[in-house]
């Protein structure tokens, strides 16, 4: 099985929680928040609130 290896980006203001997993070849764009324990397979959008394994996108943040 090939080995798959691409970089994580983490931009300005983004939070991942604890025990969370940011696998390879994603992007968490600026002031996303990744919650505990939740798994980001697919880049996050900017602004927005994830949760679950695989993380789905659950409200928008108003900042």
């Amino acid at each position: 099985m090939p080995y798959r290896n691409a970089p994580i980006v983490i931009e300005d203001g983004a939070w991942v929680g604890a025990r969370a997993v940011v696998c390879p070849g994603v992007t968490v764009h600026s002031n996303a928040v990744l919650s505990v324990g939740s798994v980001a397979t697919r880049d996050l959008e900017e602004n927005a609130i994830y949760q679950g394994v695989p993380a789905q996108k659950i409200r928008c943040r108003n900042l």
